[in-house]
């Protein structure tokens, strides 16, 4: 352990806990730090914080089922927190529950539609499984917000490429080049893109 943390003593208050829970973190001591965070709920279950930080800490050992169910128990006591239920579906993606993301990703934007990070999650989760259209209007929530995104950019034309609409691929990679440049294979995907709609190929670009 680190001479320069102190460690709190059995009978410290929950804030000792969480504020040495804390130090840990901040230095990468994960063990460390879900100790510290599971002594300071012990004394207080309903400590926000340290049910925070608990959570971010399984997640951050690799156990996301664990984690999942830390951020439920954040979620308990503070049902509108943002970013608890973004990591929510984060652990559930990693622990293998893609519907389960999928749910509470849409819950959150249910209250936030332009929530950036949910609309980003939710896509690539609507991209994988096939849903092209639901990936489509999400990353058009996040281009709304800023449009010089260049992975939503990319996404859309990924997603408009798989449907043969060219134009709207075209489009999309040659916004992504502005924001980055040095992208070999999107600029590989851009002109396979524009041989297709030179060839003739494709069809109608659809919403």
């Amino acid at each position: 352990m680190n001479e320069n943390v102190k460690t709190a003593e059995p009978q410290a208050t929950a804030d000792a806990w969480l504020a040495q829970a804390v130090a840990h973190q901040r230095a990468g001591r994960w063990p460390e730090a879900e100790a510290a965070y599971n002594e300071a709920l012990r004394r207080q279950p309903d400590l926000l914080p340290a049910r925070l930080g608990l959570a971010a800490a399984l997640a951050a050992l690799g156990r996301p089922a664990e984690a999942a169910d830390a951020w439920r128990d954040a979620l308990a006591i503070a049902p509108d927190h943002v970013e608890a239920r973004l990591r929510l579906g984060e652990a559930q993606l990693a622990a293998g529950d893609a519907a389960g993301a999928e749910r509470s990703w849409r819950e959150l934007l249910a209250g936030s539609p332009e929530y950036v990070p949910a609309n980003l999650a939710l896509a690539r989760v609507l991209a994988r499984s096939g849903d092209s259209a639901g990936a489509l209007a999400c990353f058009r929530r996040v281009l709304a917000r800023r449009p010089e995104h260049c992975e939503a950019h990319r996404a859309c034309a990924d997603v408009h490429l798989g449907r043969g609409e060219y134009s709207e691929a075209i489009l999309h990679y040659r916004l992504a080049l502005e924001t980055e440049r040095d992208q070999p294979e999107m600029l590989e995907r851009l002109r396979a893109a524009e041989r297709r709609l030179a060839d003739g190929g494709g069809k109608p670009d659809r919403n």
